[in-house]
């Protein structure tokens, strides 16, 4: 089948994801066809792995070594490891430094162009780029927005910063991960949500694009 025969040929999509559960899940969109497309700044590493990276470095920090081939980082780490490259799959990549007014005009040039918003920041960081949900909406009324912060939008928990090791403590799964007789740590890393994330982001905007639901919010 070729890529003008994917199900979502010619739907864009704006991938301003981190991390692995938001990545993974625009990675889906990609595979079934839509352009995706990730702005990263000149500002920030977004790819998880520094730039310093060294092969001495990796060397010393046991199975994360393995995430390299041949456990060397090599001299673009921020390409060559095996997270980036898996969700980097079937997506264009755009700089756009995001704190900057040139950047979020640029950012807002692509959303008026676009059909998919996907966004997996922290609560209130779009409100403070001002790039916030009504501002992406009266840029393209039509646009579908996804966004998918630790814990919710709204709530007691809401402006709580998350990340794979604290939601391990909050769910409790580490007391019931590794092996008998060994420290929990012993199986090394199982971020549930993480793992859980992606497909239902990819349903998310498979069931709006379907209904036609826009504009509006997912997630």
């Amino acid at each position: 089948m070729s890529s003008d025969e994917l199900p979502l040929a010619g739907i864009r999509v704006v991938d301003l994801t981190v991390v692995w559960a938001g990545p993974g899940g625009t990675t889906l969109l990609g595979d079934l066809g839509a352009e995706v497309i990730r702005p990263e700044g000149n500002n920030r590493t977004s790819r998880q792995v520094s730039a310093k990276v060294t092969r001495e470095l990796i060397a010393a920090t046991g199975y994360h070594g393995g995430t390299y081939p041949d456990k060397d980082p090599g001299d673009r780490p921020y390409d060559r490891t095996a997270l980036f490259t898996w969700h980097a799959r079937n997506k264009l990549a755009v700089c756009m430094n995001l704190e900057t007014p040139d950047g979020r005009e640029a950012l807002l040039d692509l959303v008026r162009i676009s059909d998919v918003f996907v966004e997996n920041n922290s609560n209130g960081v779009l409100e403070k780029l001002g790039i916030a949900h009504d501002r992406l909406l009266e840029v393209n009324p039509r646009l579908i927005v996804v966004r998918l912060p630790p814990l919710g939008m709204s709530g007691s928990m809401s402006d709580y910063l998350g990340y794979g090791p604290n939601f391990n403590s909050l769910v409790g799964i580490a007391a019931m991960d590794g092996y008998e007789g060994e420290e929990p740590d012993s199986a090394g890393e199982n971020y549930h949500m993480d793992e859980a994330t992606p497909g239902g982001l990819a349903f998310a905007v498979l069931a709006a694009l379907w209904t036609g639901r826009t504009p509006g919010a997912v997630g």
